[in-house]
């Protein structure tokens, strides 16, 4: 099926509907700002003595306000009362006019707003627009007016088409000297400039609404939409020069009418088959690689269901392992360090999925500021140090004698630096070598990780870098992972402004992997808690039994709000439960707790609904709220602060940080106070 990008997405067609908008607005403006303070430039753009009448840059203001209005105004009753109330004037504009070009009467709607001079060229009294401007803004109107409505978004779109194909006859007129395609007063005659910022007001118009034909071709990843893309402009582009020039070549006597013709099919002939061939050619090379991508796609999946599959076989295993043996202190030891490194590795795997997914939508913003890179490339080592002692590896770091400094995102770096060594750590034999050097090249900031491990053939160091490649894909693989680690170093390398490259002289060399950031000066004072102070992780009190301090969980999932609610209680707080968000509300109204646990997807009523009804409750202004759930996007997190939650935790949660985070926003309390 093919995908079409959102209008709301950066791959989508919104900024183009509302550059449109804002080039008719400003040019209705100007226009009538002409005829208000009598100047000419501004109502006749090539000064051919066709003006835009004074009521046409009225409609052309008032529809390009409304097409600004449809792409901009995010709330729908305002956006379709603000577009309504544009819309409805520039079609009555235009319906106004086509009444008097059919009764004669005169309304006085023509003079209203300015006087033109009599016999005004391609304009019939009194200083009228004629048919091809007045029916377009009939037509305009309505589309906008449409475009508000799902249901008939494709009347809307095929409005704009006869507008477009109206106001193309008037441009190539203008564009070949046909004067009769734009002077006849009471037939074509239309200015320059209202042609233009009518036939711009169409293809606005039409690009807002990718969901319905023809955008939804020309933004769909097919072969169609492909060609659609290619071709298209050539289609449009291609007669208009050849015409031009047949015409500029009989003007300078080069040859005559039949020659010209004769000479003008030919060569219209040999470029579109020349197209027709070149369209082919692209067609077979997307479907090329929409194959490729369908290969990929397919291992992705199996190995996906592979790698989840295995942690999850532990953890099964170790839960039965528990169950048989009847807990014993020994066996719930080794079984609860299984669960917790199989269970962080499945977060790992969700988290990879989940960057992905920002990067290819563009949804990842970089915290930039001024870091240190030894430090950050430091903590990145420490933290995968366990890992590579484990594997039997020896791991070492060479950092400069003096600092370095990057304009980045500190966590990023580290996710870059660290999925690097995971990498390294993984296609490296034990007793072999993972070294890590930090320096500066041309200007760059450099990172190299080499290790002497298996190394990469020649064939996969091109493609090492796309989302989903594995460089091992056989079922006797050693090595788990889904092929997005490396891709995402790179995607992030870049949106730093920098880049990764690998090295390696093929099976059983070793690799390196190199990675350039833009090097800064060093700053004069370094912002507060950068990675330069962050060599260690403070640690919280989360073992410590806090005084009295009660906490209510709100989840639908049984079993987790019953054992985080056993947590907190050992933690030393006082804690009930609530199943539902109804449940949470009233329950809360009872416990008047200190802070609340909530999760977002709640039956009977959400959790930013059920947040909102105890903001609104006159004890729950002090109540900290902790959004604790599945929705972990930047815009999930965004409708969480909207409806008043103090923090919001992604499933599954570090159970320190979220202590941590308790004693920092809900300082623990005596057993009596808050007391009702």
């Amino acid at each position: 099926m093919a995908t079409v990008a959102p209008i709301g997405s950066p791959a989508g067609p919104r900024w183009i509907s509302a550059a449109c908008g804002y080039f008719a607005l400003i040019a209705g403006l100007t226009g009538l700002l002409g005829w208000i303070a009598n100047i000419p430039v501004l109502t006749d753009w090539d000064s051919d003595g066709i003006n835009i009448k004074a009521n046409a840059t009225v409609a052309v203001a008032a529809a390009g306000g409304a097409l600004v209005a449809f792409v901009s105004i995010k709330s729908p009753e305002i956006r379709r009362a603000v577009v309504l109330v544009l819309a409805v004037l520039v079609a009555l504009i235009g319906a106004v006019t086509l009444i008097e070009h059919i009764s004669g009467w005169d309304f006085g709607v023509d003079t209203l707003l300015a006087d033109e001079p009599p016999n005004q060229r391609a304009t019939s009294a009194p200083g009228r627009m004629g048919l091809p401007a007045t029916i377009s803004f009939i037509l305009i109107g309505t589309a906008l007016v449409l475009a508000t409505r799902s249901r008939f978004r494709g009347v809307s779109v095929a409005a704009s088409v006869i507008v477009l194909a109206l106001c193309l006859l008037s441009l190539v007129g203008y564009a070949f000297g046909a004067t009769s395609a734009y002077t006849l007063p009471r037939l074509t005659g239309i200015a320059l400039q209202t042609a233009l910022t009518i036939f711009v007001l169409a293809v606005g118009i039409i690009a807002s609404v990718p969901e319905r034909e023809p955008m939804r071709t020309i933004l769909s990843d097919t072969a169609a939409g492909m060609l659609v893309r290619r071709v298209l402009p050539l289609i449009i582009v291609l007669p208009i020069l050849l015409g031009g020039l047949r015409i500029y070549g009989q003007e300078i006597e080069l040859f005559d009418l039949r020659f010209g013709t004769a000479a003008r099919t030919v060569v219209e002939v040999i470029l579109l088959a020349a197209l027709l061939w070149w369209a082919a050619a692209s067609v077979e090379a997307h479907e090329v690689r929409l194959r490729d991508s369908q290969r990929r796609k397919d291992e992705f999946l199996a190995i996906l269901a592979h790698e989840l599959r295995n942690p999850i076989a532990a953890i099964r295993n170790n839960l039965e392992l528990m169950r048989v043996s009847g807990g014993t202190p020994d066996t719930v030891r080794q079984s609860r360090d299984v669960l917790d490194r199989q269970s962080a590795h499945l977060a790992r795997l969700v988290d990879d999925l989940l960057d992905a997914g920002r990067i290819t939508t563009g949804k990842i913003e970089l915290r930039r500021e001024p870091v240190e890179l030894s430090a950050i490339v430091n903590q990145a080592v420490e933290a995968v140090r366990p890992l590579c002692q484990k594997a039997g590896l020896e791991l070492t770091l060479k950092s400069p004698s003096n600092p370095i400094f990057v304009n980045g995102d500190p966590a990023r770096i580290t996710q870059i630096v660290g999925n690097l060594l995971n990498n390294a750590c993984k296609f490296t034999d034990k007793g072999d070598h993972v070294d890590v050097s930090v320096g500066s090249e041309d200007e760059n900031a450099v990172v190299r990780v080499r290790d002497t491990g298996i190394g990469i053939a020649p064939e996969q160091l091109e493609k090492l870098f796309d989302m989903f490649v594995q460089a091992d894909t056989t079922l006797e693989r050693a090595t788990s992972g889904l092929g997005i680690g490396l891709s995402l170093v790179k995607d992030l390398a870049e949106m730093h402004g920098g880049a990764v490259e690998v090295r390696s002289a093929g099976l059983r060399t070793g690799s390196e992997f190199i990675v350039r950031l833009p090097q800064i000066p060093e700053p004069a004072a370094l912002p507060a808690g950068t990675p330069k102070d962050k060599g260690s992780v403070a640690k919280t009190n989360g073992d410590k039994p806090a005084e009295l301090r009660r906490v209510l969980v709100v989840d639908d999932n049984v079993d987790s709000a019953e054992a985080l609610a056993m947590i907190l209680k050992i933690k030393g707080n006082e804690v009930q439960i609530a199943y539902d968000g109804l449940e949470a509300v009233e329950l809360a109204n009872v416990f008047r707790p200190n802070a609340i646990i909530l999760d977002i997807g709640l039956p009977r009523l959400n959790g930013y609904e059920a947040a909102r009804e105890i903001r609104r409750q006159e004890w729950g202004s002090e109540t900290v709220l902790i959004a604790l759930t599945g929705w972990g996007q930047q815009e999930d997190r965004q409708r969480s602060k909207d409806a008043g939650f103090d923090s919001h935790m992604v499933k599954p949660v570090d159970y320190e940080r979220l202590i941590k985070q308790l004693d920092e926003l809900a300082p623990a309390r005596s057993s009596a106070a808050g007391n009702v």
